[in-house]
């Protein structure tokens, strides 16, 4: 599933959902609550002027007021903050056995090689936005997907993260909630 084009899909004049084909980000403006999204729908980005291993994760406002922030990249050097600014770790989103969602571009095609689907749903005083991806496939001797579900209606949003696998690991989930 993806999107050939940009798009605006107004639901009502307090929901409104945008998303941005060129640069992979998604908006969703319902109620209260703006959520952004990044999302490589084709696996791990290549492109230098991004780069962060980002898929899955998102920014949370609630009244305009942020909760839930990226926290961005300290700099842009090969020191230790600079690296931690584009890893998992420093977005909302999650690792297993110390592994990002999606391996870096510079490894081999068959260790990177992932898929990765959004789907969407509005039910008038309710929207679910889906993340697929198998990107934790690399782990030895386990298939392991992901799906992260958002539901989002006038005065709460939920959080679901389903990992599907075969074997026990380790899971990480992060969450950068804004200072203040």
């Amino acid at each position: 599933f993806g999107f050939n084009n940009d798009f605006d899909i107004a639901l009502t004049n307090k929901k409104y959902f945008q998303y941005y084909n060129t640069s992979g980000w998604y908006r969703l403006d319902f109620y209260r609550f703006t959520i952004f999204w990044h999302i490589d729908l084709g696996g791990p980005s290549l492109n230098t002027t991004h780069g962060h291993c980002d898929t899955g994760s998102f920014c949370l406002y609630i009244d305009g007021c942020p909760v839930l922030a990226d926290i961005g990249r300290y700099n842009y050097t090969d020191l230790a903050a600079g690296k931690y600014g584009i890893s998992a770790a420093a977005h909302n989103s999650i690792m297993i056995d110390g592994l990002e969602p999606f391996a870096p571009a510079n490894y081999p095609d068959f260790y990177i090689s992932s898929h990765c689907d959004i789907s969407y749903k509005d039910e008038g005083e309710k929207f679910t936005f889906k993340i697929s991806h198998d990107g934790f496939n690399r782990i030895f001797n386990d298939k392991i997907n992901l799906q992260r579900e958002f539901t989002v209606q006038k005065d709460n949003i939920q959080i679901i993260d389903n990992l599907e696998g075969r074997k026990r690991h380790n899971l990480e989930q992060s969450f950068h909630f804004y200072p203040g």
